[in-house]
Formats: C-alpha cells, sequence, structure tokens
C-alpha cells in the first residue's frame, strides 16, 4: 500500500468530534483517507514508502458538492459569447459582431447571460440590433435568469416564428405594434421553437468539451456532481469512467423515458463512482 501524509495543515475534517486537525494520511490506490489527527497520529500509519508532503499552514476542506448541474449544457456554453459584463445593448451587440466576423455564414451564434437590468435604460432589446451586428447568422443569446431568449431576424425566420405564430400557453412571443416578433421569446414554451433547431455539436466535439468542463470542476475542488441530462451525456460519462479518466463522482438524473436503456446497462450503484436515477 502507498499512502501519502500530509502534515503541518488546517485541515478541516466535518467530524464534529474533531473539527480540525493537523495531518491526514490518504492511500493512493483507493483515495481514501487512512487517518487523521496530529502530525505524530498520522506519522504511525506512514512506512517506507510513503510520501510527505508539508502543508506550510495552508488549509484543506473536503471536496465540493455541487448538486443540481446540467454540465453537457454548461460544456456547450463555454464556447458562446458572455454578455454578462456588458452594460447595454449595443455592447452585446458589438460582441456578436465580432464573433460574426470569425464563424462561416448561416452557423448558429449563441450566447448567454445579458442581463438587462444593468443597462441604463434597463429596456428589452430587439432584434435590430443583432440584424445589423450580424445579418447572415442566425443570432439566439439566453439571458442572465435564463427565461428570456433574444434572437435576431434569422433565427426567428429560421424557428419559424412570424406574426402569425400563434402565442404560447405558457410563456410570450414579444411583439411590436403590428404584430411582428421583436426578438424576445420567454420562458420554455417559446424559447423551445428555437433551442428544438438548434443541432449540437457532434458526439466528438461533445466529448471534448464535456473534459473541458470535468478539468474545470476539478479545478474549482468540485468532486461529486448531480448531474441533470440525457443519454447523450450518461454515454460520454460511461465512456470516461470505462477509461479511468472520469475526475469526480457522478450521480446523474434521467428521465423515466430511459428506463429501458438503463436496464440493460451494466451500472453497479454500489460499487462506481457513476450512479444513474431517474424522475
Amino acid at each position: 500500500m502507498s499512502t501519502v501524509l500530509y502534515l503541518n495543515g488546517n485541515i478541516y475534517t466535518m467530524d464534529i468530534s474533531l473539527p480540525r486537525a493537523q495531518a491526514m494520511a490518504i492511500d493512493l490506490s483507493t483515495g481514501r483517507i487512512l487517518a487523521v489527527g496530529s502530525n505524530d497520529e498520522v506519522r504511525c500509519v506512514g512506512s517506507k514508502y510513503t510520501e510527505l508532503v508539508d502543508l506550510r499552514g495552508q488549509t484543506v476542506v473536503p471536496g465540493f458538492i455541487d448538486a443540481h448541474v446540467h454540465l453537457l449544457g454548461t460544456a456547450y456554453r463555454s464556447r458562446n459569447v458572455d454578455a454578462s459584463s456588458c452594460t447595454s445593448e449595443d455592447k452585446v451587440a458589438a460582441l456578436v459582431r465580432a464573433r460574426a466576423a470569425h464563424t462561416p455564414p448561416g452557423q448558429w451564434i449563441q450566447g448567454s447571460h445579458w442581463d438587462k437590468n444593468l443597462w441604463s435604460k434597463a429596456n428589452f432589446p430587439t432584434k435590430a440590433s443583432l440584424d445589423a451586428a450580424a445579418p447572415d447568422h442566425p443570432v439566439a443569446l439566453r439571458s442572465k435568469d435564463g427565461h428570456t431568449l433574444w434572437c435576431n431576424s434569422l433565427a426567428l425566420q429560421s424557428a419559424g416564428i412570424t406574426a402569425q405564430t400563434p402565442e404560447p400557453t405558457t410563456g410570450a412571443i414579444f411583439r411590436d405594434g403590428s404584430g411582428e416578433p421583436t426578438g424576445i421569446l420567454q420562458e420554455a414554451s417559446a424559447t423551445s421553437l428555437v433551442y428544438t433547431i438548434i443541432k449540437p455539436p457532434d458526439p466528438v466535439t461533445s466529448r471534448l468539451l464535456m473534459e473541458q468542463a470535468l478539468q474545470e470542476l476539478q479545478r474549482c475542488g468540485i468532486t461529486t456532481i448531480h448531474d441533470i441530462e440525457g443519454e447523450l451525456s450518461l454515454n460520454i460519462f460511461r465512456q470516461l469512467y470505462n477509461e479511468g479518466n472520469l475526475g469526480v463522482r457522478v450521480q446523474m438524473i434521467l428521465p423515466r423515458l430511459m428506463l429501458p436503456l438503463l436496464s440493460s446497462l451494466d451500472i453497479d450503484n454500489a460499487e462506481n463512482d457513476l450512479l444513474c436515477e431517474w424522475h
């Protein structure tokens, strides 16, 4: 057994009987903590094969758990226009214009995190500014709260949204005085008209983006996630797990429609770091 001893630290144990400790020993082969306590107590676990790490007073905390994440969707959005720092509609349009200059005509430009409450006028934007910025690209930008989608004319046209489109049962298609859509769609029944026609990246690209997202989780100290997605995410997670490259514990919450597929998969919930549930 090969162990690593971490000494001279400020270790938060989350154990009420020993809230903090000076040292800990970890079994490298299993990743399990073997001992926690003072330097002298933990040294008793060591052997001639043990590596010693001097924490020099640094703080160690348990890994974080993200209890609600859509990781593949997050990975996709990592390539999108980020409008979180924009203080006006024009500044968002400028980002779209810059992205359009490096995007082949006809390809979608997506983005997120615009917040009209940070703008001086605080009015809802319209398709006009996006039309001027990217006349040859369909554009769809999700708001910071995720409930509103801002589109240009080409995106609306691609989704078949016109003055004659019926109003969604829940949500809204914003319209001007003549009944023409302004470019703002609210809530899922309206935004899904656009989302359903945007093709996701191919499986190879999806996996690459997922790997990058998992690496970012680890950099942030997140060691477990509860992921709410579907079959593609499950396939990627299983591939990475079987290769020993998953890197975090994953509990998936999957649609009930996937039950027939799940019953055919060899997933041992008691042992694996990849767990599955359904809703």
